[in-house]
């Protein structure tokens, strides 16, 4: 009998032991997307009553393929890369980044959730992953010198890459020059480094959505209790809430402080442009990939 009470106290005991999560980004510390990190670590323990513990790690030295390796461990459970930077893992979620696939932020997230997300993400499984959601930042505009040429192939690559279209953000440290003198940076991005670059124009193509994936491992996830499951999914939904008032924020705030610089000249593009740009990226991809899946993703989008 005083065996019995003994195992059922150690069951009892071994069963309210809280589940650890190491979160890992690639920010620093002070940066939006810690703060958001941050929250969702706030929401996972108060809404699990602390069954779930959260350990976060920003760490800006990591790369992104070396950020989702760490899901293969038991180092981290919840990664969040930034998805321009993935080369060797995960690279399904390249296609989110593609340019003129999205008509705004609330499009992609529609994408996202529906049939079409549902399959491009499937291959995310193969390698023990499991997407649980985006933190997208500010759409991406081309600045420099002159209004960006209704006929300009910018958002071509190179034929000789294996990759027919650029999915790879360009890096406004590095000062990439994506075509001419021209940068593809957000609006954040441009008015940071206004007093570094000499940037007279910038036109509003808002062709490209970059962020921040979360991915958990896939085992671990299977693992869960049902009830902790949607406790994280719906604090992911929150924190993704925060996430895009705070980059409409930054946004909006970049804006005001550009309009207000007498050298930039900020020109919108119109609807024809859109399309035109759009046209030539379905025949580019068609020509030089053959029904890929990409092309296919294009087609079901548009």
């Amino acid at each position: 009998m005083i065996f019995f009470i003994l195992l059922v106290l150690a069951t009892s005991v071994q069963a309210a032991q809280p589940i650890q999560i190491t979160i890992s980004t690639m920010t620093e510390a002070s940066s939006t997307k810690a703060t958001v990190t941050a929250y969702l670590q706030k929401l996972l323990e108060e809404r699990s009553n602390k069954r779930i513990q959260v350990h976060l790690i920003n760490n800006p030295a990591l790369t992104a393929d070396q950020l989702v390796q760490s899901l293969q461990t038991t180092e981290t459970q919840l990664a969040i890369p930034e998805i321009n930077k993935l080369h060797d893992q995960a690279v399904a979620l390249k296609a989110l980044e593609l340019p003129f696939l999205y008509r705004s932020r609330q499009h992609l997230h529609q994408i996202i959730d529906s049939n079409i997300g549902t399959q491009l993400l499937s291959s995310l499984e193969q390698n023990n992953l499991k997407f649980l959601g985006i933190w997208d930042e500010g759409p991406e505009q081309i600045a420099g010198n002159r209004e960006l040429p209704a006929d300009s192939t910018l958002f071509f690559s190179d034929p000789a890459e294996k990759c027919c279209l650029t999915s790879q953000r360009r890096s406004p440290e590095a000062g990439h020059q994506v075509s001419g003198s021209w940068q593809e940076l957000t609006l954040g991005e441009i008015e940071s480094a206004i007093s570094r670059q000499a940037f007279s124009d910038i036109t509003l193509t808002n062709h490209r959505l970059s962020g921040h994936a979360l991915l958990v491992q896939r085992s671990f996830w299977n693992g869960l209790p049902e009830d902790l499951k949607i406790i994280i999914q719906e604090a992911v939904v929150n924190a993704t809430e925060y996430a895009t008032e705070m980059a409409d924020k930054a946004d909006q705030d970049a804006y005001a402080k550009l309009r207000q610089q007498d050298r930039i000249n900020i020109h919108p593009v119109g609807k024809d442009s859109r399309k035109l740009w759009q046209k030539k990226v379905l025949q580019y991809i068609a020509e030089c990939c053959g029904p890929t899946d990409t092309n296919l993703l294009y087609q079901a989008v548009y």
